[in-house]
């Protein structure tokens, strides 16, 4: 019997540890990751922009120092709010600046589409912004959830 708990303690000790193992970080590119994400959204009139030119990183309020790769996916249509970034942060700190920016074009779509079209609208509230690792991602997407999952697979 004490040989049986014994086994059963060292069993539970070993699943203890495993379990809080951190995960080997990936290292995806976001040209690779991005390119992945242009099939699944099949967005009208897609423009790609790269988050590491200055103009780019200021529209959405992200410092260049922050970024290590990082790509803009938008619908040059007027009419749709079809939005997705994903960005590799050079460290911890940096995804939180990335976080935070993302949070706030988030809030910057939505007071522009609140008025103007009710489906848009929809898509921006139902936004996801979602980090892994040193990624970082903010889809606006009638096809969110295919997006992240792509986006989970890959970091």
């Amino acid at each position: 019997m004490k040989k049986i708990l014994l086994i059963c303690n060292l069993l539970i000790v070993v699943l203890i540890f495993s379990s809080c193992a951190k995960k080997e970080s990936t290292n995806v590119a976001v040209s690779d990751l991005m390119d992945r994400i242009k099939k699944e959204a099949a967005m009208k009139e897609p423009k790609e922009e790269d988050m590491k030119e200055l103009k780019t990183a200021e529209n959405y309020g992200i410092s260049l120092d922050d970024v290590d790769e990082g790509k803009v996916l938008y619908s040059e249509d007027p009419k749709d709010a079809d939005r997705i970034i994903v960005i590799k942060a050079k460290d911890e700190s940096a995804l939180q600046n990335i976080e935070r920016a993302m949070t706030s074009q988030v809030i910057s779509l939505s007071n522009t589409w609140g008025s103007n079209d009710k489906k848009e609208f929809e898509k921006v509230e139902n936004h996801i912004v979602k980090s892994r690792g040193n990624y970082c991602i903010m889809i606006v997407s009638e096809k969110a959830d295919e997006v992240k999952k792509i986006f989970d697979e890959l970091t």
